[in-house]
């Protein structure tokens, strides 16, 4: 049934797109550095982003949708966390972010993380906290 749903082209239309929840996000960040455990220090990470592992202030759980994640102070936290988190990851070469991000040909996230004159965690950074990476 799984592989009936994926084959579905409603499954991959804009508007079955849904906004990163933090632990959402902060998986996808992990996969782009090819993280293959979560370390200890992300549960602060989660904290700072108000999604608090296994402890959601309403008893019937976290929301999932976008005005609860997309708030001003939310989009900025991500997009400071993005610089913190691409100067302290390993160094990775910031094209390898689009295998983690769906984007079109001619998206501008494409040329930002191919130009050189831009350092390559700025570029990482930047790919982080773009509107590309926000949504799943």
């Amino acid at each position: 049934m799984s592989a009936t749903l994926i084959d579905l082209p409603e499954a991959w239309s804009d508007e079955g797109r849904k906004f990163r929840t933090p632990q959402d996000w902060l998986v996808a960040v992990l996969r782009a550095f090819q993280s293959d455990e979560v370390p200890e220090r992300v549960l602060p990470v989660l904290r700072q982003l108000r999604h608090p592992l296994w402890s959601p202030q309403a008893p019937k759980g976290f929301s999932d949708t976008m005005q609860e994640w997309a708030d001003p102070d939310s989009l900025l936290n991500r997009a400071e966390l993005s610089r913190t988190l691409a100067e302290r990851a390993p160094r990775i070469d910031p094209r390898q972010l689009l295998d983690v991000v769906d984007t079109a040909a001619d998206d501008p996230l494409r040329r930002l993380l191919a130009d050189t004159s831009i350092a390559a965690d700025e570029r990482v950074a930047l790919a982080l906290a773009s509107p590309a990476f926000q949504w799943r």
